[in-house]
């Protein structure tokens, strides 16, 4: 359960609510929250609960990953990215996307007009 694991993790750094609260910019009554299963943090908050914790956001949410990681195998990789760079790549897809579509739309005008 993701409020056993943030309160777990959080005690192996010895870190207080009050702490925790402060490094994620929330109050402390929402990590109570989230520890104590009421609520559930946003993406961008477990995206900074798994660096300030340094696992994975598949660990915090998924109730099959029982014990923290401690080797990451050699055939993962793992790529840590901002949630700017992660919105700046999903825009360049959008907008790669729009241009491909585009130009299929314009490849097929030529194919069906000229060819024919």
């Amino acid at each position: 359960m993701l409020g056993d694991k943030i309160n777990y993790l959080r005690k192996q750094q010895n870190l207080s609510q009050e702490e925790l609260a402060f490094k994620l910019d929330v109050s402390r009554q929402s990590v109570s929250k989230w520890e104590s299963g009421q609520c559930t943090p946003d993406i961008e908050k477990l995206n900074l609960l798994s660096e300030i914790f340094d696992v994975s956001i598949d660990y915090l949410i998924k109730d099959n990953e029982k014990d923290v990681p401690s080797t990451i195998n050699e055939k993962t990789s793992i790529t840590k990215m901002t949630m700017n760079e992660v919105k700046n790549y999903l825009n360049y897809r959008v907008h790669a996307s729009w241009w491909i579509a585009v130009a299929q739309v314009c490849l097929y005008f030529h194919l069906y007009y000229y060819q024919s």
